[in-house]
């Protein structure tokens, strides 16, 4: 896990990783991001994955991408 390769505390490398997005993806018409928290190296087992906490599909939110729909958005759980 990359947090553990910089040797960040949790709370660091969530507030940089927060950070990183924010400041290269937000207030950009074409950029979007969807953040899965959570300590494994990756979440992406199928399309029909689902933020636990949200309840937003990966396919529904790559559909909206694809489709140039306007209510494509971050997603970023809490």
């Amino acid at each position: 896990m990359l947090r553990t390769f910089f040797a960040y505390p949790a709370d660091t490398y969530s507030g940089l990783t927060l950070q990183l997005l924010s400041s290269s993806y937000d207030g950009r018409a074409n950029a979007r991001y969807l953040l899965k928290r959570g300590t494994q190296h990756t979440f992406l087992g199928g399309l029909e994955t689902l933020t636990s906490t949200t309840g937003v599909a990966l396919n529904d939110w790559v559909t909206q991408w694809v489709a140039g729909d306007a209510a494509w958005n971050n997603v970023l759980e809490p």
